[in-house]
């Protein structure tokens, strides 16, 4: 993993023994950095605009003296990146940093992995040319049975028949560690098995990455786990650091289908996208979680990529309009709202393992599908050209 040009780690009110005993497990996992006693070093830095990560070992037991660290450190330069490191703290004070869009905040008892994540997803907030790198979509849906999956399959499939990207290298990644059903859709075996690498990421490689993809002919790939109830339902993070590092290194389109619940390495894979679907049903309890969804993404920094809304399923009138359209527009007047109508034909592609977009480009639904595709692909720097 790159590393930033500069780390530097600060002992703001942590114990002598606690702060020599998180260096120590931060350099174990050969994450180079300089120990400061002040912000000297930093402002010294500044002048010339290099980039620094700043990681600030702090207690939040004295709540009125951390937030005063965080209004501190939210105004420094945009060069800067600051990581508060502390116990549990409350969620005001987790947003009040996420806001600022230059800070983060990691558990001191999980610091060292949690960094390498933050680390690798967030080293783009410095030098990263637009355009480089892969676009990254990532589905996340509002409550279980949405048809996110769905969505992920058939937009795959409309990404890698067009033009643009027909040449790209274009995978879905099923995050969904215990009941993933997206090799479902394309009549696959799943491949991945994350056990292998569970314990030994740094095992991961080119070939064996290769072995963990299920291939399918319209040229997308697929990483998913075989299904089982008693794996893990998440996994550590710098396992998952290790595998999407090696498929960014490979693909030049990443789709991302999230589970219903959110786990620890959630928020850096979403701030990590440029694109986030959010999927759901158009009825009132289905747009009340959207919303609930809508609000997490903002408190996770996360709004910095665009948000898309799916209203899967939907129900047309005679005339083609979505039902329920104007409490749609008045509930999100300020979101992208995308409507993918219901058809009998997506039940059937499901049972035979072939996505409607290769079936039939006519259907209407394919069409709602193109819509959301031309969405992710107007984004600045969306995919190597």
């Amino acid at each position: 993993m790159k590393e930033p040009a500069s780390i530097f780690l600060l002992n703001a009110g942590i114990d002598d023994g606690q702060f020599k005993d998180l260096a120590s497990r931060i350099q174990a996992r050969q994450i180079k950095l300089t120990v400061i006693q002040s912000l000297a070093p930093i402002n010294a830095l500044r002048r010339g605009d290099n980039p620094v990560w700043l990681l600030v070992a702090a207690s939040s037991r004295d709540r009125a003296a951390f937030q005063r660290e965080i209004a501190a450190l939210t105004q420094l330069p945009a060069s800067v990146f600051c990581i508060m490191i502390s116990g549990e703290i409350p969620a005001t004070d987790y947003k009040a940093l996420l806001q600022s869009g230059r800070a983060d905040w990691v558990q001191l008892d999980t610091a060292p992995q949690d960094l390498e994540l933050i680390l690798h997803t967030r080293r783009d907030h410095f030098s990263t040319p637009a355009g480089k790198g892969p676009t990254v979509i990532s589905l996340v849906p509002s409550a279980g049975g949405v048809g996110n999956a769905t969505i992920a399959a058939e937009l795959a499939i409309n990404l890698i028949s067009r033009g643009k990207t027909k040449n790209h290298r274009i995978c879905i990644i099923d995050l969904d560690f215990q009941t993933s059903h997206i090799c479902d859709h394309f009549d696959l075996e799943p491949r991945l098995k994350i056990d292998e690498i569970a314990h030994e990421p740094e095992r991961l490689d080119s070939q064996l990455l290769d072995l963990f993809a299920s291939r399918h002919t319209s040229g997308v790939d697929i990483f998913a786990v075989p299904r089982n109830r008693s794996q893990l339902a998440s996994i550590d993070l710098n396992v998952l650091d290790a595998l999407l590092e090696l498929i960014a290194q490979k693909y030049d389109l990443i789709l991302i289908d999230h589970p219903v619940g959110w786990s620890s390495w959630t928020a850096h894979v979403l701030q990590a996208s440029q694109d986030i679907l959010v999927t759901g049903i158009n009825t009132i309890p289905g747009l009340r979680q959207i919303a609930n969804v809508l609000e997490a993404l903002h408190a996770t920094q996360a709004s910095a990529s665009r948000i898309g809304i799916i209203l899967n399923r939907t129900e047309m009138t005679f005339l083609g309009k979505p039902v329920q359209r104007d409490h749609v527009d008045a509930v999100f007047s300020n979101e992208r709202v995308f409507y993918v109508r219901n058809s009998p034909m997506a039940v059937e592609s499901i049972n035979i393992g072939q996505p409607m977009s290769l079936r039939s480009k006519s259907q209407k639904t394919v069409k709602d599908i193109a819509k959301v595709a031309d969405f992710c692909l107007t984004q600045k720097g969306d995919a190597k050209s």
